[in-house]
């Protein structure tokens, strides 16, 4: 089996663990549909050779964890691996978050129709609704994000400024949270600096 190789980190990842994920979606039709069957390598976390300009630990731990999923889901849709994980950072809060720690939701997906592949639903007391994922959440609910209208908005982007721009232009912005753009921009270029 080939090892999976990331951007900028020198070399094969080692200790690779390989597993499938099959996840079962209900389009609204009474039938469940396979959104994805994935090979997932899992690799060892590691951390990027050589990079000083990587001074934050939460970022570098999360990019260690995190990127080579963020280059699988890269590699299928062609939505930027480094805006992936700077929104996935900004939403999850660098993978801490209950969403992304108890639910595998690592983008803060709400549940509807336009994201794909969730096994359940979070009800929050202040009554919204998140995506349940299957593991490893980061790859299966960022496959779901990048698959979705929210993602073919960014297809090809690979400027932080525009990536944030597109996700919170008004209509169905994915967040049009007052400075949510600056705050990715922000994460994004965190990220950026530990890959």
């Amino acid at each position: 089996m080939n090892q999976p190789r990331v951007k900028n980190w020198g070399g094969p990842l080692s200790d690779s663990v390989s597993r499938y994920v099959d996840a079962d979606i209900d389009e609204g039709d009474g039938e469940n549909s396979d959104l994805l069957l994935v090979q997932i390598s899992e690799p060892a976390t590691r951390t990027p050779a050589n990079n000083k300009a990587c001074n934050n630990a939460q970022a570098s731990a999360f990019v260690s964890a995190n990127g080579a999923y963020a280059n699988q889901i890269a590699q299928r849709t062609s939505v930027s691996a480094t805006n992936l994980l700077g929104l996935s950072a900004l939403e999850s809060n660098f993978g801490t978050s209950n969403l992304a720690t108890n639910y595998n939701n690592y983008f803060g997906l709400t549940v509807g129709s336009a994201f794909k592949g969730t096994t359940g639903v979070y009800a929050t007391s202040d009554g919204r609704n998140f995506g349940i994922y299957p593991s490893p959440g980061f790859l299966t609910s960022g496959l779901s994000f990048a698959q979705s209208f929210q993602g073919r908005r960014v297809t090809g982007v690979t400027d932080p400024a525009t990536f944030a721009q597109r996700l919170t232009t008004r209509p169905l912005a994915f967040n049009s949270e007052p400075g949510y753009a600056g705050k990715l921009v922000l994460r994004i270029n965190q990220v950026s600096a530990c890959q």
